[in-house]
Parts: structure tokens; C-alpha cells; sequence
């Protein structure tokens, strides 16, 4: 006797398996990926109220709203909530499209970490990661303020060997997340 499963997925969606064939393998190889793809369509997303996340198959409380770890949650304000303010909100269009480097400049820390490459090729952090404050209002200054003077900058990034590395900042992009 088969299970009966419920299928989220609109019906038209639903493609008509391959007719069948002569060879045996063939017909249950298709078998296979027709219950595959039916036990895929078969699973649920789930919203949470209170922690914003969707998840398919997770365990919903007796309400129905909340996933049961959130409703189960005995603290007063409850992780990942709104009141939690760690819910991130929708990026600023100042901030959107921003090169790496013009990251590192408006950043307001500059985090440190220890890495290394390993033998075969790869590479690894080992130690502890320190942050150092850094001053984000000196390139500002910098900055041209005549959008004729300049349209992109060159960052000068020193090393320990005094030898440097040029990245292309884009002066106006720059100056709107500063200013934005």
C-alpha cells in the first residue's frame, strides 16, 4: 500500500514523466527521480511570527504561527524578534553595490584576523580576530568636494614590507554613503 502524500506545488507545474520504456533499468531509474521529485513537492515552507525565518518542515506550535522553538522560548524578548533588534532590515540604497574597498572605507572598524595557506593550496585562520576603531571622517576630508574635480579615487593600501597595493574607489558613490 502506497502513501498518500499532499503536493504544495501548483498542479500545472507538474511535468509528465517520460513514457515507459522496454528496459527495465531505465523505468526504474525514472520511478526514482519521479518520487524524488514528489517527496520535494510534498514539503511545506513554514513562516515564523517572531523570528522572520522560513524553514521548510519545521515543527509549528499549537498556534500555528510560530515554529515551537520560538513559542517555546521562555525569555521575555525572544531571539531574533523585532525587540531583539537583530532582525536586519533592508539595506540603505546608499550602501547597496559597494566595491570591497569602498567597504573598508566607510567601515567603522577594521578587523584583523591571522591567515594563512595551507599545503595544499588552501587557506586557514588560526588565533583570535582583533578589531582596531578606525577613522572613517580622514578620507572624507580627503575627498574632493567638486563632483568636476575627480569622479574615482586610488586608495594606497601599505603592507608590512612598505610596499603597496592601489584599489579604484568611485569618488560620488563614496561621498553618497558618507553623506546619505
Amino acid at each position: 500500500m502506497k502513501k498518500k502524500i499532499d503536493v504544495y506545488t501548483d498542479i500545472n507545474e507538474i511535468t509528465n514523466p517520460p513514457p515507459f520504456s522496454n528496459d527495465k533499468q531505465f523505468n526504474k531509474a525514472m520511478d526514482s527521480i519521479r518520487s524524488f521529485e514528489l517527496r520535494q513537492m510534498s514539503c511545506k515552507i513554514h513562516d515564523c511570527k517572531i523570528c522572520k525565518e522560513r524553514r521548510i518542515e519545521m515543527q509549528m506550535s499549537k498556534h500555528g504561527d510560530t515554529f515551537k522553538r520560538c513559542h517555546s522560548d521562555k525569555y521575555e524578548v525572544k531571539m531574533f524578534s523585532s525587540e531583539d533588534v537583530m532582525d536586519p532590515q533592508p539595506q540603505p540604497l546608499e550602501l547597496q553595490n559597494l566595491t570591497d574597498i569602498e567597504q573598508q572605507l566607510i567601515c567603522r572598524i577594521s578587523p584583523c584576523i591571522h591567515v594563512h595557506m595551507l599545503k595544499h593550496g588552501g587557506i586557514a585562520s588560526s588565533g583570535h580576530c582583533v578589531t582596531f576603531p578606525q577613522e572613517i571622517n580622514e578620507p572624507a576630508q580627503i575627498c574632493p568636494s567638486l563632483p568636476n574635480e575627480i569622479s574615482t579615487l586610488k586608495v594606497r593600501k601599505l603592507s608590512l614590507k612598505h610596499s603597496s597595493k592601489e584599489f579604484r574607489v568611485r569618488r560620488k558613490k563614496y561621498n553618497l554613503t558618507l553623506n546619505g
